[in-house]
């Protein structure tokens, strides 16, 4: 029910469904009871912007780098724990049942973009840090637990959209005066061609809103909201619809289902079949053996 670890007891986790994206790993995690009080260090090489489902009214933690003698502070649903640093956590009540969690594993470059990489973690910051109550971060939370629960093909985009928003929340509440820096990019009409022909190219993988921002050359923010002021329409319905496009195009064509759901930016043919029904109301197999022969046809 539970592993050691230098010596301590701590819980074992489970990952019941994950999203993989260029600089991040977000996952649903479910962790076994313990029946004995806990009393760990954590630490890793990334970042962890974290939401327990479940409560923990005595989780209290601190940091080794807070001090000589730091003191615990309560452990909120919603916490941030920077790469590196030592976080040890203590819970004087054993946890009689699982516990649910969603874990944003991020790196560097995804914090750089927005200038998190450079907050100081002082003392006052890591206590912060510990409990987070900025604004809308539970709901972004739910919405990325939604997505992993049931895949779609706008999946991967709106994870990557919604992790956006909630570093850049996690900012504003760890240094509201830390000087914030934008890009001040003037898009034209090239740099929504630039986008459009990425995103429907049939031999690249579908990209992410972070890959299109480095393309054109803003903060994935701006270009957000710069897409939508010059199209429109939101850069994540643009992506799902031409995602479902590439699918169909694919699919008519002797790609292999495995192949296309790669390509396509799915992390299993599973997924991608769930998505595609949801989309259509036919499997992928269904399609292609519908439009095949109009392949053949045109190919001749």
């Amino acid at each position: 029910m539970a592993a050691l670890w230098e010596g301590l007891v701590i819980p074992v986790k489970n990952i019941d469904s994950e999203l993989k994206l260029r600089d991040a790993e977000i996952s649903l995690n479910t962790t076994l009871p313990v029946l004995e009080p806990l009393d760990v260090t954590y630490t890793s090489e990334r970042h962890l912007f974290a939401m327990n489902l479940s409560t923990l009214t005595d989780a209290r933690g601190r940091y080794f780098e807070m001090g000589d003698k730091p003191e615990f502070s309560p452990v909120g649903s919603v916490f941030f724990r920077p790469a590196k640093l030592h976080l040890n956590v203590r819970r004087q009540q054993p946890s009689g049942r699982p516990a649910r969690a969603v874990h944003c594993i991020l790196d560097d470059r995804r914090l750089q973009a927005l200038n998190v990489a450079g907050i100081t973690w002082t003392e006052q910051t890591l206590q912060a840090a510990l409990d987070i109550r900025a604004g809308h971060l539970r709901t972004y939370f739910m919405r990325i637990m939604a997505e992993l629960q049931q895949p779609s093909f706008a999946s991967s985009v709106i994870v990557d959209a919604v992790l956006t928003l909630m570093v850049s929340e996690l900012l504003g509440y760890l240094a509201p005066q830390q000087a914030k820096h934008q890009a001040t990019f003037l898009a034209g009409d090239g740099m929504v061609r630039t986008i459009r022909d990425r995103v429907c190219d049939l031999q690249a993988i579908t990209p992410t809103v972070a890959e299109l921002s480095e393309l054109c050359g803003v903060s994935d923010r701006h270009l957000l909201r710069l897409f939508r002021e010059r199209e429109g329409t939101s850069l994540i319905e643009f992506i799902r619809q031409a995602r479902l496009q590439k699918a169909m195009e694919l699919l008519a064509g002797p790609s292999r289902l495995k192949e296309i759901a790669y390509r396509l930016g799915f992390q299993s043919h599973a997924s991608f079949t769930t998505a595609f029904g949801r989309e259509t109301g036919m499997s992928p197999a269904q399609y292609r053996r519908a439009h095949r022969t109009t392949y053949i046809a045109t190919r001749h």
